[in-house]
């Protein structure tokens, strides 16, 4: 073990233990900011560290000025960067040796840093105390070399309904399952024209990738849910590939079922359409009050009531399969990593312990719209009826290997245009598919 891991296992035992018993009792106003007497934990040393993220600046504000006040001897700063060129900002910063000493990893970035960030070796983290502390979902920071980050939290994928439409039907409860109640809301709730063409009112967004808000998370729920997980790591090679071809007990092939049903709402020939390539993208739509479900994510509950706060709508997990006895949806993790290259990596990684398990946690998760991936906090009984979705879709949030962040999305949108247009039959789109992943 060398020298960095040491440091690190000492750290990390430290913050974990710590961590159990603080994070519940910060979480026990439902996320509430910590008040700064509750943090009674310091970082060691002195020095400065500089955050990167993807988050705005205003986000991490009070975490930071909590932090330097109660931290005299460290300097943390944030440095916001946007969404769009995060990625490229990172890479140039690399290549140039001008990294930040810690910076948010989401999960689709795993693939192309994962040799670029300090691991924290299988002996400093064992998996037995990794997956005690941790949500089944944060595996995804779990490489056969080591973990490549500390889980902050998740935002995970679920279904907002337009309650003044269902009721307006005689629908009390939101949907289950995908077959059944699904499909017969959909259908009974999706007003057309008369040439049965254009659509008045929408069941649902879903079956188009041009204008359907998360199209990919939404298609990666089903196909978890059919029981593929999309990627697995090669334990010979320690590199990431795809099964998307591969069966699983439910169907012979996961993946052509679950773009079979998700296309089938913009076919006009089919009793669930409910959706075409003319309409505004699909969260606008929901916010006018024009659909009737919605799947989005946690973090966009402040952004819809803001577009409409005369919306009258609510949450409810992520509708599954009736085949499957556990419940999956798609989540977005993130993490805390550490530049390999840093000559900061005792203190950094003391900082990113602090900040993702120890008395600021529960802050960070507030400010940044994320649910939490700690157990024993998922664990907390929430008073709140939509803090409880949020919480209990945490837990049976799942992710995959995202081969690069910003190209995936526009391969399995050619592939929906492609069945779509007959280029391709479902079963070769999905072949090809699977090997343009494995290629990455």
């Amino acid at each position: 073990m060398d020298k960095k891991s040491k440091t690190f296992q000492t750290i990390l035992l430290i913050i974990l233990s710590a961590g159990l018993g603080l994070g519940l009792m910060i979480v026990g106003g439902v996320i509430n900011p910590p008040s700064r007497s509750s943090s009674n934990q310091q970082v060691q040393g002195t020095g400065s560290v500089v955050v990167w993220g993807p988050f705005p600046r205003s986000a991490f504000l009070e975490v930071v000025n909590n932090f330097n006040q109660e931290n005299q001897n460290i300097s943390l700063s944030y440095v916001a960067k946007n969404p769009a060129s995060y990625e490229q900002d990172l890479l140039e910063a690399f290549a140039v040796g001008r990294a930040p000493d810690l910076f948010v990893l989401p999960h689709t970035y795993i693939n192309r840093y994962k040799d670029k960030v300090l691991l924290i070796g299988n002996e400093a983290l064992p998996s037995s105390v990794f997956e005690e502390t941790y949500s089944q979902g944060t595996s995804i920071f779990r490489t056969p070399a080591g973990t490549v980050g500390v889980p902050i939290g998740v935002d995970p994928l679920i279904m907002y309904y337009n309650r003044d439409i269902l009721e307006s039907d005689g629908f009390i409860n939101p949907p289950q399952f995908w077959n059944g109640d699904f499909l017969n809301m959909v259908e009974r709730l999706s007003v057309r024209n008369t040439d049965n063409l254009g659509i008045l009112r929408s069941g649902v967004a879903m079956g188009s990738a041009t204008n359907i808000n998360h199209f990919m998370p939404i298609i990666s729920t089903l196909i978890m849910q059919l029981g593929n997980p999309i990627s697995e790591f090669n334990t010979e090679t320690g590199e990431p590939r795809y099964v998307l071809n591969a069966g699983s007990s439910f169907t012979s092939n996961p993946t052509e079922t679950a773009l079979s049903y998700f296309m089938q709402f913009s076919n006009p020939s089919t009793s669930v359409y409910a959706w075409n390539s003319a309409m505004n993208e699909s969260r606008d739509v929901f916010a006018r009050g024009d659909s009737a479900f919605y799947f989005g994510f946690a973090s966009e509950l402040i952004e819809i009531q803001r577009k409409n706060p005369n919306l009258n709508f609510s949450v409810a997990p992520i509708p599954q399969t009736q085949e499957l006895s556990r419940a999956v949806t798609y989540g977005n993790y993130y993490a805390f990593a550490v530049p390999r290259v840093s000559n900061n990596s005792g203190i950094a990684l003391n900082v990113a312990g602090l900040l993702a398990n120890g008395p600021y946690s529960a802050s960070v998760l507030s400010s940044l719209n994320l649910q939490p991936v700690r157990r024993q906090t998922l664990a907390f009984n929430s008073p709140s009826f939509i803090q409880k979705v949020f919480f209990d879709a945490a837990i049976v949030s799942r992710a995959w290997l995202v081969p690069h962040p910003n190209t995936t999305n526009e391969k399995f949108k050619k592939v929906i245009s492609d069945i779509s247009s007959g280029v391709l039959q479902t079963q070769n789109a999905v072949g090809a598919l699977n090997q343009i992943l494995n290629e990455s």
